[in-house]
């Protein structure tokens, strides 16, 4: 059958290419008969159904006249389709389509590559690959002779050696029955010594049990008695922390009762202070007129003179605790200044009497400065930070017992009152941590949907376009991939930059020439070594076909170093 589609081929393919276009054979065996007869080429040409650069091969590339002359004049074609004949494709180790195969009659390849779009270059590949064959083939058929003599020569040194293979294969029988029967000799005695050790060993194996039973038995009982030791030990342990426990609490309970104690009496003698103060404001202040006062000439009453000694104390400056203008002018004295004289009247002499003890100098009132960091405990040092302010509070008695767990701890009141009221001390009011403001709300931008919401796995494992569902979405590489199933989820998800494009869909030949990423389009797209590859425009995608290793070592490490955005 073949051999006569071979004759009808060689009469009609000129006459069929010209009117019909290209004429297919109907298989590969078929095509190498004809091809032998006519002494011409074989071509395979691999191609898709969904496949947009196979059909513009049908439509653009295959009518032209001067692929038509080159295909007639020196080849037999055959169009092999990759998703029904896969064995075929695996042969070949077709990874991309379009792509076109040439053989000779006896099925040894001459030349392959990705099918070229433009006419002119598919017919100058046809045209020149044939050639070469042609001036090839005299040197071909010399060895091809060669190698048919050598065949000839070859079987009968074959048959020679099949005859001595035979009384090669007579003597090694011979031999082989000596040695199966030294063999077995060899093998009872080996089997009378394996059971003489085996009864040794068992024997052996019950005394050391034994022994191991007795010595598991001393640890275990040397364990347990540990045990015991350290659960005493444990139990004491606990007895202590526990008394530990108590004595803290009961320490922390009195010096709470201490504090509030210290409060309240501070609290006490700050109120009599305002209220002897406030006594002292209305009273005369000598029970009699004021000997430095001047007649008011205006029937005012007396206007107050400057004292007549230096350095004499204004009685107005005595009364005026208050910070109001004395009629003389002079400057109010604040009664938390060190050293002012307080009034007669109230019967206190100075800020001790007042407080308890003397005041510190203007400028470290705690009402002024508050304490920072704190620190404590026993014999606490006082010192001064660098900003002026204090660490500890130097005018409170720092001794009597410390809180549990003190030293350390910041505690500006711990042991404030101890034993003793200050007046002049107030706890400061608790200030409310600063909350930072809530950031403002920054729109995101969504990820771009990839494929045109086509499902990628669809796509490449049946060779259909599908839409995606919304409900089985992706992101990967910045892009969000949809899916008909859950099924197609999982599989990407399994190995997503098997399925996806490569470069995340950017055009690779604009990026290798600015290295810019600008987007592909499914229309301008191919397959090559299993991965899909998306450009921008028809131009880029013959500049990939024409050389795609090129492209392929830039786009790999551009998807291993970074990540595919704009």
């Amino acid at each position: 059958m073949d051999r006569l589609y071979a004759m009808l081929i060689t009469l009609t393919v000129a006459a069929t290419a010209n009117a019909q276009g290209i004429a297919w054979a109907p298989s590969i065996e078929a095509a190498r008969a004809a091809a032998a007869q006519q002494q011409r080429l074989v071509l395979l040409h691999f191609y898709s159904d969904n496949c947009p650069p196979c059909r513009r091969l049908e439509t653009n590339v295959f009518p032209q006249s001067s692929v038509l002359g080159a295909m007639s004049q020196g080849y037999i074609p055959v169009k092999i389709n990759t998703a029904v004949d896969q064995q075929l494709t695996r042969q070949y180790n077709i990874s991309s389509w379009p792509t076109d195969v040439i053989t000779d009659p006896k099925g040894r390849e001459l030349h392959r590559r990705i099918s070229p779009q433009d006419a002119n270059q598919y017919a100058l590949m046809l045209q020149s690959t044939f050639a070469s064959y042609r001036s090839a083939l005299p040197y071909q058929q010399q060895i091809d002779g060669a190698s048919s003599q050598l065949a000839a020569a070859g079987q009968g040194a074959f048959s020679q050696l099949a005859t001595n293979a035979a009384q090669y294969q007579q003597s090694i029988g011979e031999q082989l029955n000596q040695t199966q029967q030294y063999t077995q000799h060899v093998a009872q005695q080996y089997q009378q010594q394996a059971a003489d050790q085996l009864a040794a060993a068992q024997q052996y194996g019950q005394q050391y049990a034994q022994q191991a039973s007795q010595s598991a038995q001393q640890q275990l009982a040397t364990a347990q008695q540990y045990g015991q030791q350290y659960v005493q030990q444990a139990q004491n342990q606990l007895a202590g922390a526990q008394q530990v426990a108590q004595d803290y609490t009961q320490s922390a309970q009195q010096t709470a009762g201490q504090f509030q104690q210290g409060v309240q009496n501070s609290l006490d003698a700050t109120q009599q202070s305002l209220q002897s103060y406030a006594g002292s404001a209305t009273a005369p202040l000598y029970g009699t007129a004021n000997p430095y006062a001047t007649p008011d000439v205006y029937g005012g009453g007396a206007t107050p003179a400057t004292p007549p000694v230096d350095g004499a104390t204004s009685p107005y400056q005595a009364a005026n605790v208050y910070g109001a203008t004395t009629p003389g002018g002079e400057t109010p004295i604040n009664p938390a200044v060190q050293g002012a004289v307080t009034p007669s009247a109230a019967g206190i002499t100075n800020d001790a009497q007042l407080y308890g003890q003397a005041m510190p100098p203007a400028g470290n009132s705690l009402y002024n400065q508050p304490l920072q960091g704190n620190t404590v405990g026993a014999d606490a040092p006082s010192e001064a930070t660098a900003s002026g302010q204090l660490t500890t509070n130097p005018y409170v008695q720092q001794s009597g017992p410390a809180m549990p767990g003190s030293t350390g701890v910041t505690a500006p009141y711990n042991q404030l009152y101890a034993g003793q009221a200050n007046a002049a001390v107030q706890a400061p009011a608790p200030t409310a941590p600063a909350i930072a403001p809530a950031p403002a709300y920054q729109p995101t931008k969504p990820n771009p949907v990839a494929l045109d919401g086509f499902c990628a796995v669809t796509l490449k494992s049946r060779e259909k376009w599908a839409k995606g569902d919304t409900r089985f979405g992706v992101v990967h590489r910045s892009r969000t991939y949809l899916f008909r199933s859950k099924q197609e989820q999982e599989l990407f998800l399994a190995d997503p930059d098997a399925y996806a494009p490569m470069l995340s869909g950017y055009d690779p030949v604009a990026y290798r020439k600015s290295g810019q990423l600008v987007a592909g389009h499914r229309a301008h797209g191919l397959t090559y070594k299993n991965h899909m590859f998306l450009f921008a425009s028809e131009q880029s995608l013959e500049e990939f076909s024409a050389s795609p290793e090129a492209y392929l070592g830039i786009v790999q490490q551009a998807m291993n170093s970074r990540p595919m955005t704009r």
